[in-house]
């Protein structure tokens, strides 16, 4: 998922559907500090969108809790 979500990032850098689920997707694989900069990059992107910030939220955490 990563990966096609990348491929659609190189034609669309702004493609929040496509930012949303790499990001996800990174902090599911344990890697935290891509997924807190692709969903930084995403609530910039649409700083009104509650699901994209919560998700943000989920990732600090979730590094936080790595040791």
């Amino acid at each position: 998922m990563i990966a096609i979500s990348e491929q659609i990032i190189d034609m669309a850098p702004n493609h929040a559907k496509a930012l949303y689920f790499r990001g996800k997707c990174q902090y599911l694989v344990e890697d935290f500090d891509n997924s807190i900069a692709t969903l930084t990059k995403l609530c910039s992107l649409e700083p009104t969108n509650a699901d994209f910030r919560s998700e943000l939220e989920q990732a600090k955490k979730l590094k936080a809790l790595e040791f």
